[in-house]
């Protein structure tokens, strides 16, 4: 996990959530391109289960474009 947030470049790794006893990691990153996604994935080692882009999320009971 320290090592996906303090990565610096295109991808930039948001917030990262971490279960010890499932072993399964849940990561929120930004990326300038699913490209970029993907070639910040393969330089890292990452093996994504799911990946979803994220277009829309509530702030404050209000739905904004991210």
């Amino acid at each position: 996990m320290r090592q996906l947030l303090a990565a610096e470049g295109e991808v930039r790794c948001e917030k990262a959530y971490a279960s010890t006893t499932a072993g399964q990691l849940i990561c929120i990153f930004e990326a300038a391109s699913k490209e970029a996604m993907d070639a910040f994935q393969k330089q890292q080692g990452l093996v994504p289960e799911h990946l979803w882009r994220i277009d829309l999320e509530s702030r404050d009971g209000e739905m904004a474009n991210v």
